[in-house]
C-alpha cells in the first residue's frame, strides 16, 4: 500500500510539473508570436485608436494567404540584404500576362532590376524618374523612359542644383501614354517608390478613379522619424483608404536600410516598408485568363 501511494505521489507530481511545462511553454509563444498575424486587420476602421505597437502590427501584417503564389521581381544586393524588389501576384486571376502586361514604374533612382525583370517576364515598361540625370529615351524594346515625376496635380518642383522636376498626376501620365501603348489599358503592375510623395499621389489616384485601371501595385511607404501619432493615423488612413476600395493586400517587408529611432513610435523601428496590393476588382475568372 505504501508503495501504492509512492507511485500515486509520483504520477502527480510529473502531471503537476508537465502543466507547469506547458503553461511556460505557452506564454513563451504568445510572446514571441508575430501580433500582425493574430489580428485581421482588413477590418480595420478605428484608425485614430491604433496604438504605437499597433501601427508597427498593422504595416508588418502580410496578409500572404490573399495570394498563393506571391514572387519577387528585381532587387539588388547589398549590405544588410535586397533592396528594390517587388512582390508580384503570380495567382491565374490577377496575375500579368505574359505579352500583353502593361507596368507603370515610378521611381528608378538608375535601378534597373525590377524593370529589367519585367521586361524580361514579357510586359510593357514604362518608367519615370525626374532625378535621374538622363533624358526620354527607350532603353529596349519594351522599357520607356520619361524624366518626370508622379505627383497629385502638374507642378514644377524647384531642386537646388538641379533641373526643376515635372510632375504629373497618374490621370495624365495615361492619357500622355496612350498614344504608345494603346487606350483602355490595364495597368498591369504601378510600381511607387518615390521618397514620401506616395503620400500625394495615392489619395489623388484613387480620387481621380485611376485605381480602376490597376490591377497590382506596389508602393515603398516612408514613414517620417519625427512627429506625432496624429501624422501616423494620417498616413495609416491613407493606407486603408486603398483597402476599403478593394485593394487587397498580399505582402509586407520592412526595408532593411530604414532602420532607426522612431520618436513617434518610441522605439528602434524601420521608416521604409514595402507593400503589395492586387485589386479585387479585376480579378479575372480561369476563362478569361486562358481565352481572353
Amino acid at each position: 500500500m505504501a508503495s501504492f501511494n509512492k507511485v500515486r505521489r509520483f504520477v502527480r507530481s510529473l502531471l503537476q510539473i508537465s502543466f507547469l511545462l506547458a503553461l511556460v511553454f505557452l506564454l513563451f509563444i504568445a510572446k514571441n508570436s508575430d501580433p500582425s498575424a493574430v489580428r485581421d486587420w482588413s477590418k480595420l476602421s478605428a484608425v485614430q485608436a491604433l496604438k504605437k505597437q499597433d501601427i508597427i502590427n498593422y504595416l508588418q501584417w502580410s496578409n500572404s494567404s490573399s495570394c498563393r503564389l506571391s514572387n519577387d521581381f528585381g532587387g539588388a544586393m547589398a549590405l544588410f540584404g535586397i533592396d528594390g524588389q517587388k512582390a508580384v501576384c503570380l495567382d491565374t486571376e490577377v496575375r500579368p500576362i505574359k505579352g500583353k502586361c502593361l507596368v507603370y514604374s515610378f521611381g528608378v533612382n538608375n535601378e534597373w532590376s525590377f524593370e529589367d525583370t519585367m521586361d524580361e517576364y514579357g510586359c510593357e515598361v514604362y518608367a519615370f524618374d525626374p532625378s535621374m540625370e538622363q533624358s526620354d529615351h527607350d532603353r529596349g524594346d519594351r522599357i520607356h523612359f520619361y524624366r518626370y515625376g508622379l505627383g497629385s496635380e502638374k507642378v514644377l518642383r524647384k531642386i537646388k542644383g538641379q533641373q526643376g522636376w515635372r510632375l504629373l498626376p497618374l490621370s495624365d501620365f495615361y492619357k500622355a501614354m496612350e498614344k504608345r501603348h494603346g487606350s483602355n489599358r490595364i495597368i498591369d503592375y504601378l510600381k511607387i517608390d518615390i521618397e514620401s510623395d506616395e503620400w500625394a499621389a495615392l489619395p489623388q489616384i484613387l480620387q481621380s478613379g485611376m485605381m480602376d485601371r490597376v490591377r497590382q501595385l506596389g508602393v515603398e511607404i516612408h514613414l517620417p522619424p519625427k512627429g506625432n501619432v496624429d501624422e501616423f493615423h494620417r498616413l495609416i488612413g491613407i493606407l486603408r483608404s486603398l483597402e476599403n476600395y478593394g485593394m487587397i493586400r498580399f505582402n509586407s517587408k520592412l526595408n532593411p536600410f530604414s532602420e532607426q529611432w522612431m520618436e513617434t513610435l518610441q522605439s528602434e523601428s524601420y521608416a521604409a516598408y514595402e507593400l503589395a496590393w492586387y485589386n479585387n476588382r479585376l480579378r479575372r475568372n480561369h476563362s478569361s485568363y486562358y481565352y481572353g
